[in-house]
């Protein structure tokens, strides 16, 4: 599995103490996480995009784009997000946890 994220260097540092790496392939650093970025991300590494997972915080920059490519989703919402951010879940994730170390 590939692991895929948005703004580079802010991510790297933070995939890096994750502790996470080392179990993808590889990571993707997405320019914009929308719909159509998902599924050339999907088309692009020959991925079943029903068997592919968005694991995110945000509702609509993380998970409503990766509903509608067709993704599988994990929801770890934050205590605090950006007015920007707010939005409804198009629907139920597949699993919710309170804290990303509960993924481990």
């Amino acid at each position: 599995p590939n692991a895929v994220t948005k703004r580079k260097v802010f991510q790297q540092g933070k995939i890096a103490r994750s502790g996470l790496h080392g179990h993808f392939r590889g990571v993707e650093i997405l320019e914009e996480k929308d719909v159509e970025s998902y599924r050339e991300l999907v088309r692009r590494n020959g991925l079943d995009a029903g068997r592919t997972w968005m694991i995110g915080n945000s509702p609509k920059s993380d998970m409503n784009p990766a509903i509608a490519a067709g993704l599988k989703t994990v929801f770890i919402p934050h205590r605090t997000i950006w007015e920007f951010e707010k939005a409804e879940l198009d629907r139920a994730p597949e699993f919710s946890f309170a804290r990303f170390d509960e993924l481990r």
